[in-house]
């Protein structure tokens, strides 16, 4: 909500054009819906296989930082990266 919703519909239009913005952002909004259904349940079961929240938090750290790596990867093979300048 707020900014972030502003600035997610131009950037997925930037990224992806318009044609599309439709099934593209109920693609988003599904797995942001599963992700919040399953990680409760994993976060949890983890728990009470006894690992302890640091191990919890470096393995979640890793899983984003191999996801935005892979997606960086998929944007430079397609030819399409975003930019960040001043």
């Amino acid at each position: 909500m707020g900014v972030g919703g502003s600035v997610k519909g131009a950037v997925l239009a930037e990224v992806y054009g318009t044609r599309y913005i439709g099934t593209i952002r109920s693609m988003f909004t599904s797995i942001g819906v599963l992700s919040t259904a399953l990680s409760p349940i994993i976060i949890g079961w983890m728990l009470d296989a006894g690992y302890n929240f640091t191990t919890i938090s470096l393995l979640c750290a890793f899983v984003v930082t191999g996801v935005v790596a892979i997606s960086y990867q998929l944007n430079i093979n397609k030819g399409v990266a975003l930019v960040f300048s001043q």
